[in-house]
């Protein structure tokens, strides 16, 4: 028995024409989430072949030094500040309004790029290892991770001093 896609290659390149013509023009792309999600999602074979690089945020690199470090956070302002611009690289963190949810046809039709993006490199777990593309994965969510650390050890500062965020 054969395996099958859930989504051909070409369906999702089909996707992906779609979305990319239905996008606005490049001066409004910059803010548009959706725009840089599918944008992402298409540059993943470059970043497999090392052709296009895993980019780390720089606040993120810097706190893989030390995320607990007590620079910027002698007062509520600055507490605030540091996690607002961890949670514009990061996200909503637990409790915060979450953003509005995706359609169930957007979510769709990016998983099914994403699948079709992922099947294009055959051996692609062996290729992403040789390229130096799963290391430099490895390395992003380390720092990502280091974010998440830093944005809780800034809350839990500001609920120490009873700041409201």
């Amino acid at each position: 028995m054969r395996f099958r896609s859930p989504i051909s290659t070409s369906r999702a390149f089909a996707l992906a024409a779609a979305l990319a013509a239905a996008a606005p023009a490049p001066a409004q792309q910059a803010d548009d989430p959706l725009v840089k999600e599918v944008a992402d999602i298409l540059a993943q074979p470059g970043r497999d072949l090392g052709v296009v690089p895993t980019r780390v945020p720089e606040l993120l690199e810097k706190l893989l030094a030390n995320p607990y470090d007590r620079e910027g956070t002698a007062s509520c302002a600055e507490l605030r500040v540091g996690i607002a611009r961890l949670s514009a690289i990061l996200g909503p963190d637990w409790g915060d309004a979450l953003p509005k949810g995706e359609s169930r046809e957007e979510a769709l039709a990016k998983a099914g790029i994403r699948a079709g993006m992922s099947s294009l490199i055959p051996f692609r777990g062996l290729v992403r290892e040789a390229t130096g593309a799963a290391a430099a994965d490895r390395r992003r969510q380390q720092a990502i991770e280091a974010g998440l650390a830093r944005r809780g050890f800034l809350r839990g500062i500001a609920r120490e001093k009873r700041c409201r965020l």
